[in-house]
C-alpha cells in the first residue's frame, strides 16, 4: 500500500471519528449551513410573511413560537410597525423587538427536536448578541441595521431548544429576525466512511501482494 493510500485511509476514519465529535459547528453563510444540513429542503423555513397584526408576548409559527421574556415583554413586526425595516432580508414582514434597557431573553421554542438552526438577525446599534441552546454558546458582533446570518449544527444533542439570544447596547435596542430555518440534520454515517477505507485498505493489500 502505497503513501496515497495510507493517507486516504487516516483522511477516511478521522473523518468518521470528527462526525460525532466535531460539534457544535457553527454558520455565517447561508449557503453553506443549507449544504451541510442536507439542503433547504430537510429543514423547516419562516420568513414572517403572516405575522399577527398585534404586538404581542409570544409569536406562534409552523414548527415553533418566539416569546421575548424580559424587557417590554411584546414582539412586533414590519406589518404594524415599520420603524425598523431594516431587519427585513426576504419578503415583506420580519419580527423585532425592544429591549427595553433590560437583560434581553428571547428565545426560540420548538415543537419537535432541532439541532440544526440559522436565521438572519439585525440590531438598531452596534451591538454583540450572545446566543445559547443545549449544547452550545457562543456570540456574534453585529453592525447597525445589518442582516447577519448566524447558523449552528450539532448532531450530537437531542435538540437546542430553548435557544436565546441576549443582545448588548441599549436603552431601547431593537432586535430583530427573518429567514429562520429548523430542523434535524442528517448524522453522517461513520460506518460508511470507514468501509470505504476498509475498500482502500484491501485494494492496496491486494496489489502488494501482485
Amino acid at each position: 500500500m502505497n503513501i496515497l493510500q495510507r493517507t486516504a485511509i487516516t483522511a477516511l476514519l478521522t473523518s468518521a471519528s470528527f462526525s460525532v465529535s466535531a460539534v457544535p459547528v457553527f454558520y455565517n453563510d447561508l449557503t453553506n449551513f443549507l449544504d451541510s444540513a442536507g439542503g433547504a429542503g430537510a429543514l423547516g423555513f419562516e420568513s414572517y410573511e403572516t405575522v399577527p397584526d398585534t404586538f404581542a408576548p409570544v409569536y406562534t409559527f409552523d414548527g415553533f413560537s418566539v416569546q421575548e421574556i424580559q424587557g417590554i415583554n411584546a414582539l412586533t413586526n414590519t406589518n404594524i410597525n415599520p420603524f425598523f425595516d431594516a431587519v427585513i432580508t426576504d419578503g415583506n414582514t420580519a419580527i423585532f423587538y425592544d429591549d427595553n434597557d433590560q437583560s434581553l431573553g428571547r428565545f426560540f421554542q420548538f415543537s419537535a427536536d432541532v439541532n440544526a438552526f440559522g436565521l438572519f438577525v439585525t440590531t438598531e446599534l452596534d451591538s454583540t448578541v450572545a446566543i445559547s441552546g443545549d449544547g452550545f454558546s457562543t456570540s456574534i458582533d453585529l453592525l447597525a441595521n445589518t442582516p447577519t446570518f448566524f447558523g449552528v449544527i450539532d448532531t450530537a444533542v437531542a435538540s437546542f431548544a430553548p435557544i436565546t439570544f441576549d443582545a448588548s447596547g441599549g436603552p431601547f435596542l431593537f432586535v430583530g429576525f427573518d429567514q429562520t430555518y429548523f430542523g434535524t440534520a442528517a448524522v453522517p454515517e461513520p460506518a460508511i466512511l470507514s468501509l470505504l477505507g476498509f475498500g482502500l485498505l484491501l485494494m492496496g493489500f491486494r496489489r502488494h501482494r501482485a
